[in-house]
């Protein structure tokens, strides 16, 4: 009885079932987090990698704009009225670990925050460091319940720095160049987001 024990235990350490292998699960699954809170798959179905697109409050209907169209680092990234102009393209890029949110108006820039937080304001941030990785600060996770329709999704846009916080219109306010931040995550339309391609 206690070598077939001995045997079945060997057998689930070698088939994975050790706590060694556990563990790194455990991490793997907090490093990546649940296919819904990344909405990955979902949102590669939702819009297509590496084609223009458009993100729209759905609580104001102004445009995501990377402002003046200027492409220095640290130019704000705010909501304008939509127009379909080169400062209001972007491109969602898959990192496997969150997306960028990259500008079309020039390389190496992307949508970030220093630090997600209460009233973190949104630049233009390198989406790449020089040894070609890309800080957390400027990944996102999408978290939405429509991700499945073509070229069409609505979402939450929560910093892969930390989940708690998402791109939102400051109390929802319509104006014009408004600087978009962080804040905490809710379910007000403040802070959710149509994002189509075209």
């Amino acid at each position: 009885m206690a070598i077939r024990a001995l045997v079945l235990f060997a057998a689930l350490w070698i088939w994975g079932c050790g706590p060694e292998h556990q563990a790194a699960e455990q991490n793997n699954a907090a490093e990546n987090g649940s296919a819904e809170d990344k909405g990955v798959d979902s949102a590669q179905q939702a819009v297509t990698a590496n084609e223009r697109l458009q993100i729209k409050s759905m609580s104001t209907n102004k445009c995501m704009d990377v402002a003046g169209g200027f492409t220095d680092l640290g130019t704000p990234i705010v909501q304008f009225t939509c127009h379909h102009g080169p400062n209001q393209r972007f491109e969602l890029v898959d990192t496997l670990f969150g997306f960028l949110i990259m500008s079309t108006l020039a390389d190496n820039r992307c949508v970030g925050v220093q630090q997600p937080g209460y009233n973190a304001l949104l630049t233009l941030m390198p989406c790449r460091d020089s040894n070609g990785f890309s800080p957390a600060n400027v990944r996102w996770d999408l978290d939405g319940s429509d991700l499945f329709t073509p070229g069409l999704s609505h979402a939450r846009i929560k910093s892969h720095a930390n989940r708690n916080f998402c791109i939102d219109v400051p109390s929802g306010n319509p104006s014009d160049s408004l600087w978009l931040q962080t804040y905490g995550c809710h379910d007000g339309l403040n802070q959710k987001w149509e994002l189509r391609n075209w």
